[in-house]
């Protein structure tokens, strides 16, 4: 019966650590930026309120701002965001919807030369959202490469008079096709025999071939 606790124990904490991960760089990142969020005169500006004062924001980041406030104040600001990522035929779109900022300023005037006045406040900040990762999945077919080709046979397409020929993408000491106003993709990768010509001025990925160099 001891054995059986045993091996069911070991067992949950084989099926509970099967949905652990490590944290790696990218997470690290994600938790050492903040939102640009707040009040609206805060999101206008940016966020740069660490030396200004006189509004919500800026109590979680100076809160000697408040000491500007000649009058009591309660303020909320409502964050509705949405966010699309599409690559191809793949669509995934997020709509955050949060309580970026809630907070009340007191003045109270004491009519002193010694203490002047009084101000407390207190706020809520939503300075992170961890809600707005968007994933894809999928299996493409093509690579860069076939994207710097499709520019351009499409550069070609709309220029007939202009091609962008094999002659006018190669760089010579007499010749700089950059200054020809051809695809600059174009000319890096055809000069670095990542594309070739197909027929008719049309190109490909040069990936079947081995490269040569004379």
């Amino acid at each position: 019966m001891k054995m059986n606790k045993i091996t069911y124990t070991l067992l949950l904490f084989f099926v509970i650590s099967g949905g652990l991960f490590a944290q790696g760089e990218i997470e690290a990142y994600n938790f050492s930026r903040k939102n640009i969020s707040g009040t609206a005169r805060s999101m206008g500006m940016g966020g740069a309120f660490g030396a200004l004062g006189g509004d919500q924001t800026g109590i979680s980041i100076n809160p000697a701002g408040i000491a500007v406030y000649r009058s009591s104040e309660i303020v909320g600001t409502f964050d509705l965001s949405n966010n699309t990522s599409k690559v191809g035929n793949l669509k995934e779109s997020v709509t955050d919807r949060a309580l970026s900022n809630l907070g009340f300023v007191g003045y109270f005037p004491l009519r002193s030369d010694a203490v002047p006045l009084v101000n407390f406040g207190f706020t809520h900040h939503r300075q992170k959202s961890f809600s707005r990762k968007i994933s894809a999945v999928g299996a493409p077919n093509n690579s860069l490469l076939y994207y710097i080709a499709d520019r351009v046979n499409k550069y070609n397409d709309e220029n007939p008079n202009h091609l962008a020929t094999p002659e006018k993408l190669w760089k010579t000491e007499d010749y700089n096709p950059f200054a020809d106003s051809y695809p600059w993709l174009g000319v890096l990768a055809y000069n670095s025999y990542l594309i070739k010509e197909s027929t008719n001025n049309a190109y490909i990925p040069f990936t079947d071939e081995a490269v040569r160099n004379d």
